[in-house]
């Protein structure tokens, strides 16, 4: 009986002293709380899902996200053809052409509006659009001039989303103003838009100018496909924050409180032709597009996102600290102590996520930091009964802290930062380590 007893008192002695246990206990700590941190992950994602559709809610109200496409002559002919019983019919197809030269300018005067807490940026566009149309060739696409139906002759102008249209507007047509009908009569070459029909005089060959203006109101952002065989287009605006985008960069471009930018695009530079029959259509013209976005500076969910990427190397390195307390100090920190002490680190990212939304991130993060550190040190206090420890745990929590915060900033070099960071923890806790003897602190338990 008494060797039973001894027997049972030497395992409670070893379940309070094995230092492997405990190392496995914290990892298992460490598991559980990736549970809250996944949860607070979800929560981020789902404001961030909030907040995109209610700026969708807004641009809806006012127009979206606009690429401009065209102007493009369409030209109908009769085409001759065999149906599947060998009987000759002739059907309507046609013939399009871009301009030789093509230049667009954009003037934007963006606005922010709001909804809730979330915020959306609009803009009004003031674009001009001229250029020159060469006469159409039509023995290039191994058509007669007779094939062409000249007199029914239209233009048409892509707009992604019409309901942006700001004002009634026509095309100068070799000094004619020639107003816009909605829709586009070619099924498929544009996805949406504005048509007019025009006058061509097969018999001139002269270069045909054109020009039109054109009030737009959208959001996001504004893009231009390049149609012209040489494509000029200029954009200016006063906004801080221009994100050029798109199958082309600005070949000139200036920054500050204002932006302005311009692009000069060949048609050797893209990969569909000046002109076509009705076979192909304009969906090849997408893949060219490009333009501006306005950026709202200020993405705190992504921000955040990024910050709790590091939340379960912050509870680690914070786990680490109390346990070589533990260690070196001969003072046991029951396991609920170090899940309090994890809650807590978790409870930070819920802390920076819901501050964010209200008062910029910086200021947000330290808030955050201040008081989950304050939490940590009284709590530290009391299970340590040492003030020089407590002192030092404060200490390495700020460290730890700054480091997630620095992480953050120096985006382009996180990685680099990241591992050099954790390289240098890694030898710290080796020399610490080195002069612990572990047989040593289990035999002193027993």
């Amino acid at each position: 009986m008494s060797t039973q007893t001894s027997l049972f008192d030497r395992f409670k002695v070893w379940l309070r002293s094995s230092v492997m246990l405990r190392i496995i206990g914290i990892f298992i700590l460490v598991i559980l709380l990736t549970i809250p941190t996944s949860e607070i992950r979800s929560l981020i994602y789902e404001r961030e899902n909030l907040r995109d559709q209610a700026i969708n809610n807004i641009s809806e109200s006012w127009g979206g996200e606009q690429t401009l496409s065209g102007p493009v002559l369409s030209v109908p002919y009769e085409e001759v053809y065999k149906d599947d019983g060998g009987e000759i019919k002739t059907r309507l197809e046609y013939a399009h052409f871009l301009p030789e030269q093509l230049s667009v300018t954009g003037n934007l005067v963006p606005e922010l509006r709001s909804r809730s807490i979330y915020e959306a940026v609009l803009y009004i566009a003031q674009t001009n659009w001229d250029g020159t149309f060469a006469m159409p060739d039509p023995e290039f696409l191994n058509l007669s001039v007779e094939d062409l139906h000249w007199s029914d002759a239209f233009i048409s102008v892509g707009i992604t989303d019409v309901r942006g249209i700001d004002k009634q507007t026509d095309l100068n047509w070799k000094g004619e103003h020639l107003p816009f009908s909605p829709g586009i009569p070619v099924v498929g070459l544009l996805r949406s838009g504005i048509s007019t029909p025009v006058a061509l005089d097969p018999t001139n060959q002269e270069e045909i100018p054109f020009s039109i203006k054109l009030d737009l109101k959208g959001s996001n952002g504004i893009y231009v496909s390049p149609l012209g065989k040489t494509t000029n287009v200029s954009i200016n605006a006063p906004w801080a924050d221009p994100k050029f985008t798109g199958s082309f960069l600005p070949k000139e471009r200036e920054v500050g409180e204002a932006f302005s930018a311009s692009w000069e695009v060949l048609h050797l530079n893209r990969n569909f032709p000046q002109q076509w029959t009705g076979l192909q259509r304009m969906g090849f013209a997408q893949d060219f597009n490009f333009g501006v976005e306005l950026l709202i500076q200020v993405d705190h969910y992504r921000k955040s996102e990024r910050s709790i990427k590091y939340a379960l190397l912050l509870i680690c390195l914070t786990f680490l600290v109390f346990f070589f307390v533990e260690i070196m100090n001969r003072q046991r920190i029951h396991p609920i102590s170090y899940l309090l002490v994890g809650l807590a680190i978790t409870i930070f990212y819920a802390l920076l996520l819901s501050l964010s939304e209200h008062i910029p991130f910086g200021w947000a993060f330290l808030i955050g930091a201040i008081a989950v550190i304050s939490l940590i040190t009284v709590y530290a206090l009391s299970i340590l009964k040492s003030q020089k420890l407590t002192l030092v745990t404060t200490g390495l929590l700020v460290l730890m802290f700054g480091f997630n915060y620095s992480l953050r900033q120096l985006e382009d070099y996180a990685l680099l930062i990241g591992v050099l960071g954790l390289f240098v923890v890694l030898t710290a806790v080796m020399l610490v380590a080195r002069n612990i003897d572990w047989y040593a602190y289990a035999r002193e338990e027993e």
